[in-house]
Formats: structure tokens, sequence, C-alpha cells
């Protein structure tokens, strides 16, 4: 395919050779370089490359929730960018990863403050309300049970603890034990 490009010959309605000004040319020509070279690093540990997936689905998803953070701003800011970028990498970063070495916390709150369900409330002379109210609504009532510090500074210690043996000691049944252990 890529000798297909490399050989291409364009002409104008005069018959001229214009093929130095058409980029396309140039841009099919690395992304076919570019996949070949893809191909040649993955293909030892895999048997098939799905084209269909190097896309910019998932960068342009990444800045429509950029855009959506603004009220939908077509062309942001970099301020406004800096401020969506933190808000979504903090909401996401939160989120209580399985493997972690600490028991999920109150931090669930943190993160669902933006994604809380507003209820119809209604509100007097709301044209001179610049602010829009929403109700939060909190899972546990009675907060004198949780507890929360004592456990996460048991949990916190104790994986620490387990890091520094699995240093000296990183046998399998040390690695499997610890991999097991999720609850004190």
């Amino acid at each position: 395919m890529l000798t297909i490009f490399n050989s291409l010959v364009v002409k104008n309605n005069n018959n001229e050779n214009v093929t130095k000004r058409m980029k396309f040319i140039t841009g099919w020509q690395i992304t076919i370089s570019a996949v070949l070279q893809l191909w040649e690093d993955i293909k030892n540990k895999h048997t098939v490359l799905f084209t269909n997936r190097l896309n910019q689905d998932c960068l342009e998803n990444l800045f429509g929730n950029f855009r959506q953070q603004n009220g939908n701003n077509q062309n942001p800011t970099p301020i406004q960018f800096i401020w969506s970028f933190k808000k979504i990498f903090f909401i996401n970063y939160f989120k209580h990863s399985d493997g972690a070495n600490c028991i999920e916390d109150l931090d669930i709150l943190l993160t669902k403050i933006g994604e809380s369900n507003t209820f119809n409330t209604k509100i007097l002379f709301s044209e001179k309300t610049p602010f829009k109210f929403c109700s939060l609504s909190v899972g546990t009532v009675d907060y004198r049970e949780l507890n929360v510090p004592s456990r996460n500074a048991l949990t916190y210690v104790c994986g620490y603890l387990i890091s520094k043996c699995l240093q000296k000691h990183s046998c399998n049944v040390c690695l499997n034990f610890a991999k097991t252990q999720d609850k004190l």
C-alpha cells in the first residue's frame, strides 16, 4: 500500500504535475508507515492488530468532557481548560481501586457532589438568584459509629508494613498472601 502512495502522481487540468502540493499523500504515507511500525513492535505478542481502534475517539470524548464542564463551550479558554481538567482528574482520582492498600472511606461523597441528582426546588425570585441549588443526598446518617480516621490509619500502617516486608521477602507465598488480604 505504501508503494502506491510513493508512486502516485497527481496532475491538474493542464496536465501539470502537482503531486508536491497534495499534502494528503504525505499524510497517508506517514499513517501507513506508523501502522507498519506498530505492527512490527507488537507482532511477537499479538496475532492481529485492530486498526479500527486506531482513532481519536477517546481523545474526542475527553475533550468533549472538558467542553461540557464549561456549559458546552466549544472553545474554552486555557483557564477553563485547566479548571475542567482538574475537576475531571480529581473526581476520577478519588475512585477506590480494588488493589489499593486502604479501605474505602467517605471520599465517595466528594466524587458524587458533581453527579448529584437535582431535585425540583422552588426558589423565590429565581431571576435574582445567580446560583443553582441542588440537594445532596448522603447515604450514611450516623457518623458517630464510622470511626474512619482510626480505620484508615490502621490500614495505612498495615499496607506500609507489608510493602516493606515484600521488599525483603518477595517469594510467591508472601506475594499471594499480600494480594489476598482485603480485611483487617
